[in-house]
């Protein structure tokens, strides 16, 4: 993948998490240990190469363990001979992952073999209890309680109870080691929202090479392994589902205003046509999004896995 080797991350969740393990939100936690770590001047500098278009590193979204995302590749229905194949078919469809053998098969326009699997992520519901500003206790008759949402994975396929997360990166020589250390740092502080009350802890596992999205013979396109933004530059045909991100600041920023402006970005399994070898990432750095902190930046980068995408390329 040109200056960039790929390499595997694989990590533990011991706790559900409140925050979607997406690739600018992973970003954006690692910027604020970096700030931690150097300060402003640090930070700066950490962030300089992903602002002007040169990103030393790109982080896929975080999938659970042995899965992908499902490419999404046009549903021909006129391969289906009968009712049964093409409800068959519409399962395979509308599922969200597939395991990694399936996805190189199917970026290489081969059949997938075997029924998809279910998401093993499950939505929780957590309720507290709201505290009084003004007496520090709950209030009213039923302690004015109030519920939020979370997530947690239900194991592995394997059954053996382990709640993985498998995050995919590209990095620039020397980057894999500091990239490390910043995870496992961040291991012990946890990831995204109400880390105050345990949710987002993991454990750092491993990082290894990766070889398995190396470039093939006729690769015309890409899919995405990302949540990303494209740049003005990027390819547009092809296929791709939508989300819209409410992103907040982090660690106490915004001076009392922490909401960014709303913003729409792919989802991973999105699929681009190149016509030729495609780049190893795509996608921009966002600016603007911030009223309360004007100098934050929102890096919406994607790992682009190369594929062969034949229904754009015979036209």
């Amino acid at each position: 993948m040109g200056d960039y080797e790929c390499f595997r991350i694989s990590l533990r969740l011991r706790s559900p998490v409140g925050t979607p393990w997406q690739a600018d939100t992973l970003m954006g936690n690692v910027a604020w240990l970096e700030a931690f770590r150097t300060g402003t001047g640090g930070v700066r500098e950490f962030l300089a190469p992903f602002a002007a278009g040169d990103p030393p590193f790109i982080f896929s979204d975080g999938f659970p363990a042995g899965l992908l995302p499902r490419p999404l590749f046009p549903w021909e229905t006129a391969k289906a001979a009968d009712l049964a194949s093409y409800l068959k078919e519409k399962v395979r469809r509308k599922a969200e992952f597939v395991r990694v053998e399936e996805f190189d098969a199917l970026r290489r326009e081969m059949a997938a073999q075997g029924d998809p699997p279910s998401s093993p992520w499950v939505k929780i519901e957590f309720v507290h209890a709201g505290i009084s500003r003004k007496t520090g206790t709950t209030g009213g008759e039923a302690g004015a309680l109030f519920s939020t949402e979370c997530h947690a994975l239900t194991g592995s396929e394997k059954g053996d109870g382990t709640a993985g997360i498998e995050i995919y990166a590209l990095c620039k020589e020397g980057w894999n080691e500091r990239l490390a250390a910043l995870l496992r740092d961040l291991s012990r502080i946890g990831f995204g929202r109400d880390k105050s009350i345990g949710l987002g802890q993991f454990d750092f596992l491993k990082m290894e090479p990766w070889d398995m999205f190396s470039n093939f013979k006729g690769n015309n396109g890409f899919i995405a392994l990302s949540s990303f933004v494209p740049g003005k530059d990027d390819p547009t045909d092809g296929n791709w589902a939508v989300n819209v991100k409410y992103g907040k600041l982090g660690e106490n920023a915004g001076c009392g205003n922490p909401f960014k402006r709303p913003f729409i970005q792919l989802k991973p399994g999105a699929v681009f046509y190149t016509g030729t070898e495609p780049k190893p990432y795509y996608g921009r750095t966002l600016t603007g999004l911030a009223p309360g902190f004007p100098d934050s930046i929102q890096l919406c980068y994607c790992l682009a896995v190369p594929c062969n995408i034949e229904w754009l390329d015979n036209g």
